[in-house]
Protein backbone atom coordinates (compact mmCIF):
# COMPACT_ATOMS: atom_id res chain seq x y z
CA UNK A 1 0.00 0.00 0.00
CA UNK A 2 0.88 3.51 -1.21
CA UNK A 3 2.47 5.54 1.96
CA UNK A 4 2.11 8.90 0.22
CA UNK A 5 -0.52 10.98 2.40
CA UNK A 6 -0.73 13.30 4.65
CA UNK A 7 -0.77 12.35 8.16
CA UNK A 8 -0.56 13.37 12.09
CA UNK A 9 1.04 12.26 14.90
CA UNK A 10 -0.93 12.74 17.88
CA UNK A 11 1.39 12.05 20.99
CA UNK A 12 -0.18 12.41 24.57
CA UNK A 13 2.33 13.08 28.16
CA UNK A 14 1.77 13.41 31.74
CA UNK A 15 2.59 17.25 32.23
CA UNK A 16 1.83 16.69 36.01
CA UNK A 17 0.55 13.93 37.95
CA UNK A 18 -0.74 14.33 41.64
CA UNK A 19 -1.65 11.86 43.95
CA UNK A 20 -4.84 12.30 45.48
CA UNK A 21 -5.77 8.91 47.63
CA UNK A 22 -5.28 5.31 47.66
CA UNK A 23 -7.60 2.66 49.06
CA UNK A 24 -7.41 0.54 50.85
CA UNK A 25 -5.00 2.92 53.08
CA UNK A 26 -1.94 1.15 52.64
CA UNK A 27 -0.71 -1.02 55.92
CA UNK A 28 2.80 -1.27 57.30
CA UNK A 29 4.71 -3.27 54.92
CA UNK A 30 3.18 -2.02 51.89
CA UNK A 31 6.32 -1.22 49.39
CA UNK A 32 7.98 2.36 50.66
CA UNK A 33 7.55 2.70 46.63
CA UNK A 34 3.95 2.59 46.29
CA UNK A 35 2.85 5.83 45.41
CA UNK A 36 5.65 5.87 42.41
CA UNK A 37 4.44 2.05 41.35
CA UNK A 38 0.96 3.42 40.90
CA UNK A 39 2.36 6.40 39.03
CA UNK A 40 3.80 4.05 36.43
CA UNK A 41 0.13 2.25 36.19
CA UNK A 42 -1.03 5.85 35.25
CA UNK A 43 2.47 6.97 32.85
CA UNK A 44 1.77 3.67 30.89
CA UNK A 45 -2.21 3.91 30.59
CA UNK A 46 -2.26 7.36 29.19
CA UNK A 47 1.33 7.91 27.94
CA UNK A 48 0.35 7.04 23.77
CA UNK A 49 1.61 7.79 20.24
CA UNK A 50 -0.80 7.49 17.70
CA UNK A 51 -0.51 8.40 14.39
CA UNK A 52 -2.68 8.15 11.29
CA UNK A 53 -0.72 6.49 8.77
CA UNK A 54 -1.65 2.85 6.80
CA UNK A 55 0.13 -0.18 8.19
CA UNK A 56 3.54 -0.66 7.18
CA UNK A 57 4.15 3.33 7.01
CA UNK A 58 5.61 5.66 9.98
CA UNK A 59 4.42 9.24 10.45
CA UNK A 60 7.64 11.47 9.69
CA UNK A 61 6.99 15.17 11.81
CA UNK A 62 7.41 18.23 10.26
CA UNK A 63 7.40 20.61 13.61
CA UNK A 64 4.95 20.42 16.37
CA UNK A 65 1.66 22.47 16.14
CA UNK A 66 -1.27 22.44 18.64
CA UNK A 67 -0.69 21.49 22.02
CA UNK A 68 -3.81 21.48 24.38
CA UNK A 69 -3.96 20.79 28.10
CA UNK A 70 -6.76 18.53 29.87
CA UNK A 71 -6.77 17.77 33.28
CA UNK A 72 -8.80 14.82 34.24
CA UNK A 73 -9.33 11.95 36.79
CA UNK A 74 -7.16 9.21 36.73
CA UNK A 75 -8.07 5.72 38.64
CA UNK A 76 -5.42 2.88 38.87
CA UNK A 77 -5.41 -0.62 40.12
CA UNK A 78 -2.15 -2.53 40.62
CA UNK A 79 -4.13 -5.64 41.77
CA UNK A 80 -4.55 -4.79 45.93
CA UNK A 81 -4.44 -0.68 45.80
CA UNK A 82 -6.76 1.60 43.80
CA UNK A 83 -5.10 4.96 43.50
CA UNK A 84 -6.83 8.40 42.43
CA UNK A 85 -4.32 10.96 40.54
CA UNK A 86 -5.16 14.40 39.26
CA UNK A 87 -3.08 14.23 35.66
CA UNK A 88 -2.83 16.86 33.45
CA UNK A 89 -2.23 15.67 30.49
CA UNK A 90 -0.79 17.54 27.44
CA UNK A 91 -1.74 16.52 23.70
CA UNK A 92 0.43 17.21 20.54
CA UNK A 93 -0.83 17.07 17.24
CA UNK A 94 1.76 17.24 14.39
CA UNK A 95 1.05 17.19 10.93
CA UNK A 96 3.76 15.02 9.05
CA UNK A 97 4.00 13.04 5.87
CA UNK A 98 3.51 8.74 5.36
CA UNK A 99 6.91 7.04 4.89
CA UNK A 100 7.97 2.91 4.54
CA UNK A 101 8.65 2.20 7.18
CA UNK A 102 12.12 1.23 7.25
CA UNK A 103 13.59 -2.38 8.21
CA UNK A 104 15.23 -2.32 11.62
CA UNK A 105 19.01 -3.11 11.67
CA UNK A 106 19.53 -6.61 12.33
CA UNK A 107 20.51 -6.61 16.28
CA UNK A 108 24.09 -8.31 16.10
CA UNK A 109 24.75 -11.79 17.89
CA UNK A 110 26.63 -11.68 20.75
Amino acid sequence: MACDKECELIQFRIASAQFMRVQPRPRAGAPADLEQKLLGLVKHELETDIHTCPEGCDCVIKEPVEVSNTERIKKVFDGTYTAWYKVRLVKYRTPGECMPKSDPLPEEQS
